[in-house]
């Protein structure tokens, strides 16, 4: 698996892998979470960066729901 292109957000980092999977990288509250996910065999190849910055924006809003509940308790 090699890493083809690498997408900086404001809030994360996102490798494309040459296996059409990416990770994504992104810090709350100091702390640095990873996670991964495959890009659908339909995409454009002009999507591919909005379709894995929507996926990165999803996983960190629904990570920091689960920190804020956690913290409620």
């Amino acid at each position: 698996m090699k890493t083809i292109a690498k997408f900086s957000g404001r809030h994360e980092q996102i490798l494309l892998n040459d296996d059409n999977s990416f990770e994504i990288l992104f810090i709350i509250r100091g702390i640095q979470y990873k996670t991964h996910a495959t890009l659908p065999s339909n995409i454009d190849p002009l999507d591919v960066k909005w379709y894995c910055r929507s996926i990165a924006k999803e996983y960190r809003q629904n990570k920091l729901k689960k920190i804020l509940r956690k913290e409620e308790w």
